[in-house]
């Protein structure tokens, strides 16, 4: 295959189109060589974006990781913009083969993630760069014998040198941990899921008890912290038969339950290292079933530490169940005396940290779903931490009344109990409703460990904020407000957004409201991050500086070289490219992050989602680009994308009005049969905007081939911009 070439003496474009080849394999051993160093200085430059509030400087840290970041990817863009420029008349067969080769990266980056470390995983894609570099170097006419030793001596270095270690960022819980006196990682374990690293502290020992009451006396045995990402995650407890060190485990706000109801089996949604199953365990349940999404701390408290944990997830009447709770409630119809859901990430996520994250389990869809799960007389307990200012907590008792309006509960109010200690928020449901009886019972439990009731029906509000006090009884006047018997002033005038979460807005840690954003900015600097959704906001920034970058990028050529003189002549060309190939960026990204976002739940986990998601994408638009050329010799290359560009509408509506019924239908089968439905869904529709692309290249590239990497550079700038808004 031959690249067009226009030999133009004084013209450094016809200079290089006469050395493609070697232009490529130069880009493609940079992008090799450079894939590693990168991570290695990115480490050095320590960035925290709190740290800007008093720090300004730092803003030179974020540039130069944009930079240092950014190196590979230039010369990675570089060579396919070369490729384009060359045998632009063949997109179609190169557009198909960079997006097999983006989507195969994305599903063997997964799978590697099984059995190597991420540094491992990332030594190996710069090994297929410099493989590249070999390949284009051996057909290169000049400089053959250079490119492809230098890419052998590259390839062979990257296999034979161990990975480069990855260093934790100093401002990650874990490495906090690990600066306490004797603290250390004692098994660590890597998979798609995340990094998981248990940590022993014998001399500060670990002392998990969350939100356990001011009157409780006694204190936890031995434990292990587990961290997920070098975060706080959850704790292992050591169990060894005797239950006076377990004593404080009927004292804890997830104890409540028990205090109102005999609960004999008992549903755990998140079980983690276990905690609440040996509390079911304690407290006499007969079956409990310990519902954790993350393998590998199954895994742990299954194997590694079950002597240490009294083989909690061994034997009856504790069953662990390595699954996302929502898949697990979708295929399993049993019913439950109680369902424990315990508060996602720990304390610091109500300060913004999380925003951007999907919450499949705290939704108003999802508690319906739990409330269905309840034997009568049943309880659905909901737990939280609590921040200051109050969100989480509140948000929640909204999704809870919001829940069992849904249900057809005429009176949410009465299907509520709530009590709050310093740091942790419980509220009760039940579907019949509580009574007195079960009123006084939660009051003398409240009593006996030092909680402020926070709500039952017919509480007075003066009784609601006498132990652990707050400025005023949040809680109490939140449910008050859902439930209907307040005036709507409270939640109308609060500062962060409270509306209850749905599956369609699944974002439970966006509390961000435009409004108080002037308000809360002049607090930032005395100490106020946590007033504000700082992971919103970066988000914002973020997008801001994508399209300043890319303004420039795509305005640059104005400005410089020969193809300025050629767009001042066909301004309307140059418009036409402009928006043509800015839309196909951001519509492709549009769907692919919408695709994501809505089968995270369908698939359990992200990392599913993402590598299902994108590999269906990019295979299926890799063959509509193949279809292309046959699409394009038989109606013309416009109408060949113009079909395209009606495909993708057309499948969409038809997403729009089929994806949600069938995910619904299909949410308790077997992980690979929703794997598959989800690649028959994006299928078709990655198929019909596969042919948007190469179809306009082909056609840029029979008239103005110098105007084929502009177009790149337009679409590429569009993909992040896109994938941002999303």
């Amino acid at each position: 295959m031959k690249p067009r070439i226009l030999v133009v003496d004084d013209d450094p474009a016809g200079r290089l189109r006469r050395h493609l080849r070697e232009a490529f394999a130069v880009c493609a051993l940079l992008f090799s060589a450079t894939l590693v160093p990168v991570l290695m200085v990115a480490q050095a430059l320590v960035f925290n974006p709190e740290e800007l509030l008093w720090r300004p400087a730092l803003a030179l840290n974020l540039a130069a990781l944009y930079l240092v970041l950014g190196t590979p990817f230039f010369f990675a863009g570089a060579a396919v913009g070369i490729v384009f420029m060359g045998w632009g008349e063949r997109a179609g067969r190169v557009y198909a083969a960079d997006l097999a080769g983006a989507a195969c990266g994305a599903v063997l980056a997964v799978l590697a993630l099984w059995r190597v470390s991420p540094s491992s995983a990332l030594t190996g894609a710069a090994a297929v760069g410099a493989l590249a570099a070999a390949l284009a170097g051996w057909r290169a006419p000049r400089a053959r014998i250079a490119l492809v030793g230098l890419a052998g001596v590259l390839l062979l270095g990257l296999l034979a040198s161990p990975a480069p270690r990855l260093a934790m960022s100093p401002y990650k819980d874990l490495a906090q941990a690990l600066q306490v006196d004797g603290a250390r990682i004692e098994v660590e374990r890597a998979s798609p899921h995340g990094q998981v690293a248990v940590v022993a502290s014998p001399r500060v020992p670990v002392r998990d008890a969350p939100g356990l009451g001011l009157r409780a006396k006694g204190e936890p045995p031995e434990q292990r912290a587990v961290f997920l990402d070098g975060n706080a995650a959850t704790t292992i407890t050591r169990a060894t038969g005797d239950a006076r060190p377990l004593a404080f485990l009927h004292a804890l706000p997830t104890a409540a339950p028990y205090a109102v109801a005999s609960a004999q089996r008992v549903l755990i949604l998140g079980a983690g290292g276990g905690m609440l199953a040996l509390q079911a365990r304690e407290a006499g349940a007969t079956r409990v079933l310990a519902v954790e999404s993350n393998p590998d701390v199954v895994a742990l408290v299954e194997d590694v530490y079950a002597e240490f944990a009294g083989r909690l997830y061994g034997g009856p009447p504790v069953t662990a169940v390595a699954k996302h709770p929502r898949s697990f409630l979708a295929g399993n119809r049993e019913q439950w005396d109680l369902i424990q859901l315990p508060p996602a990430g720990g304390p610091g996520a109500a300060a913004g940290l999380m925003s951007l994250g999907e919450d499949y389990l705290r939704t108003t869809d999802a508690v319906g779903v739990m409330l269905d799960r309840l034997a009568p007389g049943g309880i659905l307990a909901l737990h939280s931490f609590v921040s200051l200012p109050p969100k989480d907590m509140l948000r929640l008792a909204g999704i809870a009344v919001e829940a069992l309006r849904t249900r057809g509960v005429p009176d949410p109010g009465g299907s509520l109990m709530a009590l709050r200690s310093w740091q942790w928020a419980s509220i009760l449901l039940r579907v019949e409703g509580f009574g007195e009886n079960d009123a006084r019972a939660l009051r003398d439990f409240a009593d006996r460990y030092g909680y402020d009731l926070a709500w039952y029906a017919g509480m007075s509000r003066s009784t609601a904020n006498r132990i652990n006090r707050m400025s005023r009884p949040w809680l109490y006047d939140a449910i008050d407000d859902f439930a209907g018997g307040g005036d709507a002033d409270f939640l109308n005038a609060y500062k962060f957004d409270l509306r209850p979460t749905t599956d369609d807005r699944p974002f439970f840690h966006n509390y961000l409201r435009w409004r108080t954003v002037p308000e809360i900015l002049p607090l930032m600097r005395s100490g106020g991050m946590p007033l504000l959704e700082a992971g919103y906001l970066m988000l914002v920034a973020v997008l801001l500086q994508a399209v300043a970058f890319g303004f420039v990028l795509i305005v640059l050529p104005l400005a410089i070289g020969r193809s300025r003189e050629a767009i001042r002549r066909e301004p309307a060309l140059a418009a036409r490219v402009v928006v043509y190939f800015a839309a196909i960026g951001l519509a492709f990204m549009f769907m692919e992050l919408a695709a994501i976002h809505r089968f995270i739940l369908f698939l359990e986990q992200p990392v599913y989602a993402s590598a299902a998601v994108i590999g269906a994408f990019l295979v299926f638009a890799g063959a509509g680009s193949l279809a292309s050329k046959v699409s394009a010799d038989r109606l013309g290359r416009r109408a060949a994308a113009a079909l395209g560009a009606g495909g993708a509408v057309f499948v969409g509506m038809l997403w729009l009005l089929f994806l949600d019924d069938a995910v619904s239908l299909t949410a308790g089968e077997s992980l690979g049969f929703r794997l598959l439905l989800a690649v028959g869904f994006i299928g078709p529709l990655a198929f019909a905007m596969g042919h948007l692309f190469p179809s306009a290249v082909a056609e840029l590239a029979g008239a103005r081939p110098d105007l084929v990497p502009w177009a790149w550079a337009i679409n590429g700038c569009a993909s992040v911009v896109g994938a941002v808004s999303a």
